[in-house]
């Protein structure tokens, strides 16, 4: 059985599990007879016909689509952020940004759709080791959408839309640790792995609070010293959340590929994900020290209190603060050069023996690759080196080149209808069942006048 446009990490996998079911999908409990889609129509009318594509469309949503709008709203940043602008590049910019939150709305609404007529969908996902992941991404799509927000709009429409967008925030990040927090407890508790099958999608859940960190940094610039000065310290603690816990996981991540070698070519892509954590990491650093910068020469305050520490001391640390994150945001953007080499020739490598077939996991390319071109933008300005803008304008072409194709390719292939069977419904069953357990993967005693719940599982 061969599966067709699925997100990074999940084709190898779904038909491994297809044939020889796993411990999440065994847990299912069919208690109902609802078909996994909607019967195909036979002779009925047209509109009878849209309708059954748009139910089966829906059904066999996942939340790998959003992989989609993050790289779109990433591409719209970039656009606007070009170190060499020409006449009418940001109305470009504009034009994608726009069809990023239409895309982003559809998908959303579509998700809504899918997770109140078929709630047990819900939980199969959330069950799945590698599906389950990119619930992360709708957090990421909703940060590429407040980046341009606070880049351009919030100054351009007045003191309404910089409330908006900070409150937009706030309500992004705590999504964000929710995201984190969450995930890597299922993972802990409610998943099984094995080292050969982890994958770089395991990184999707905790990037969320770096790419949350370099937002915050992005919003501070516009927001008055005292809200500014919350929300630059809210975003440091976003960015060591994700920073910390992504170092651990791609320590995982590389000792799977140096034991078990590079993925297979529907995972391949999976290699390049790092690059997301890494680019966004130094870019932050760098925004949020110029956005520190720029507070306490306004206000005199910094980090630390006026009451304790004069003006002067504050600029000083400010100061001191930026000296110290240049080097850091360097060394970081060169630990990504070397990982995007590693990944592109691994890539390469595979791509000279394998046959390598289109499906939305590629858009794994265009998310982690354009944050390490932020990246490289900004070290650009911050050193003003010609040397950074040149590689931030050709690495901003490459983007936008590779947004274009993966995009046309996705049309091509939503077309050709190959984008619409997500595994927690095409692994599982004959039917989509009421109530999926939850069951927990590690050994205990239960409670006295509490099942366990391997019986819970057996009742």
């Amino acid at each position: 059985m061969v599966l067709h446009g699925h997100a990074p990490g999940l084709v190898a996998q779904i038909d491994e599990e297809i044939r020889n079911p796993t411990t999440w999908q065994q847990e299912v409990r069919e208690v109902s007879d609802v078909p996994p889609e909607p019967s195909a129509p036979g002779q009925n009318t047209r509109l009878q016909r849209v309708a059954y594509t748009l139910e089966r469309a829906t059904l066999h949503f996942s939340p790998s689509w959003f992989s989609a709008t993050m790289g779109t709203g990433i591409t719209a940043t970039i656009l606007y952020q070009m170190p060499y602008q020409f006449h009418g590049l940001r109305a470009i910019a504009y034009i994608v940004y726009v069809l990023n939150l239409v895309l982003f709305t559809l998908f959303m609404i579509i998700s809504i759709v899918r997770y109140t007529k078929w709630p047990s969908v819900l939980r199969m996902m959330l069950m799945h080791p590698t599906q389950s992941m990119f619930t992360g991404t709708i957090v990421m799509s909703l940060s590429t959408l407040i980046n341009m927000c606070a880049l351009s709009f919030a100054e351009k429409w007045g003191n309404g839309m910089i409330v908006f967008t900070w409150v937009l925030w706030w309500i992004n990040a705590v999504a964000a640790i929710f995201i984190t927090v969450s995930l890597v407890v299922l993972k802990f508790t409610r998943h099984d792995h094995t080292l050969d099958l982890i994958s770089g999608v395991l990184l999707l859940p905790v990037v969320p609070c770096v790419v949350a960190s370099s937002t915050g940094a992005l919003i501070a610039e516009v927001l008055p010293p005292a809200h500014a000065r919350l929300t630059i310290v809210a975003s440091y603690v976003l960015l060591g959340s994700g920073l910390g816990l992504g170092i651990l996981i791609f320590a995982l991540f590389f000792t799977r590929l140096t034991l078990f070698k590079v993925p297979p070519d529907a995972l391949i892509v999976t290699i390049f994900l790092p690059l997301g954590m890494l680019g966004q990491g130094g870019f932050s650093l760098l925004r949020l020290a110029d956005a520190l910068y720029n507070v306490t020469k306004a206000s005199g305050k910094g980090l630390e209190s006026l009451e304790k520490f004069t003006s002067e001391y504050n600029m000083a640390m400010s100061l001191a603060v930026r000296g110290i994150s240049t080097p850091v945001a360097l060394m970081i953007w060169g630990f990504a050069l070397v990982w995007v080499l590693i990944a592109a020739t691994s890539l390469l490598d595979l791509w000279m023996v394998s046959a390598l077939e289109f499906n939305l996991g590629w858009w794994g390319l265009i998310f982690p690759i354009g944050t390490f071109t932020m990246c490289a933008v900004q070290l650009g300005t911050t050193l003003d080196s010609t040397a950074f803008h040149v590689i931030g304008m050709a690495l901003s072409m490459l983007i936008v080149l590779l947004w274009l194709l993966v995009f046309l390719m996705t049309l091509y292939k939503v077309f050709m209808g190959d984008l619409f069977v997500p595994p927690v419904v095409a692994g599982t069953s004959e039917t989509v069942p009421k109530h999926v357990t939850m069951q927990r993967r590690y050994k205990y005693k239960a409670r006295r006048g509490r099942r366990s719940d391997e019986a819970h599982s057996s009742a």
